[in-house]
Formats: structure tokens, sequence, C-alpha cells
């Protein structure tokens, strides 16, 4: 709450397991109802979630639909390795966490030698920090400047 009180914008989120959905339904209606509480799909069993589910986590987060598809992603544009990087700490250069190709370093290279429009290598992207660099998806219009923290425009107006 101090940092709504003081106007810094902030996302909260939780995985959506069925044993956190009360936990996930407490922390939604002891939060602020600009603050946006994302739910990350459970992805690690197929067909997880019910009609019933979907629709709860839904209700909490309306953006749940984007979050619970995988997106078939290999040669698709993606803003990964030209506008954002995932760089290890010894300054090993990827496109993004899942890619395990070195694109450079960023000792060596600068990030600005690097960048570079580049196709998904990967065959489905499953993850929001990935998925959210396909320009296809048009998720920019929904976060605007707040993509990366995953804060919707309009959230956090208070």
């Amino acid at each position: 709450m101090t940092l709504y009180e003081n106007n810094v914008p902030f996302s909260v989120g939780s995985v959506g397991i069925r044993s956190a959905f009360p936990a996930i339904a407490s922390l939604r209606a002891a939060l602020p109802e600009s603050v946006y509480l994302w739910v990350n799909a459970y992805k690690d069993k197929p067909d997880y979630y019910t009609a019933e589910d979907l629709s709860i986590l839904s209700k909490i987060d309306p953006h749940f639909a984007v979050n619970a598809m995988d997106y078939e992603s290999l040669g698709q544009t993606c803003n990964a390795g030209n506008e954002v990087f995932y760089v290890q700490g010894a300054g090993l250069v990827k496109r993004c966490y899942k890619d395990r190709g070195v694109i450079g370093n960023l000792y060596l290279d600068g990030l600005e030698g690097l960048s570079a429009v580049r196709a998904c290598r990967m065959k489905v992207c499953d993850c929001y920090i990935g998925y959210i660099h396909m320009p296809e998806l048009k998720l920019q219009d929904i976060y605007g400047s707040g993509l990366l923290e995953r804060i919707p425009y309009g959230a956090m107006s208070h």
C-alpha cells in the first residue's frame, strides 16, 4: 500500500494453480481496484483448467486468456534481440532467456552492435516475458510503456 499511496506504478501477480485460487481471490479483494492483478497460467499439465477455472481467473485478470495460450513462434518476428535482450552475468547476450543462442558479448560488442531484427528460433513461446515481444499480438496496445512491468493502460490511476 506504500507504493500505491505514493503513486508508484506496480502490478501484482501469482501463478494460477488451483490450490492458490483462494489466496489469489483474497489478494484481489485486498488490493485497490486500479492495481492490476495478473495471473500466470499454469502450463505444466495439459488441459489443467476447467471452464469454471478459466471463468474465475478471467474475472480476476481480464488478460488471463492471453497468458493461458502458447504461441507458435518459429520464424515469427520478435523484438527480442532488437529492443530487449537477455544478458547473463559474464556479459553473454541472447535474444531471450529461452533461446540458448548467444548473439554476442555486452562488454565486447555493446547492445547497439548486437541489436538487429531477428526471427524467433523457438517452436513455441509460452511465457509472458517472451511473447510480449511478438508484435502481431499487439500487447503494446494493452500495456503501453508498462509492457515489461505488466501494468496496463489505466491501471494505478487514483
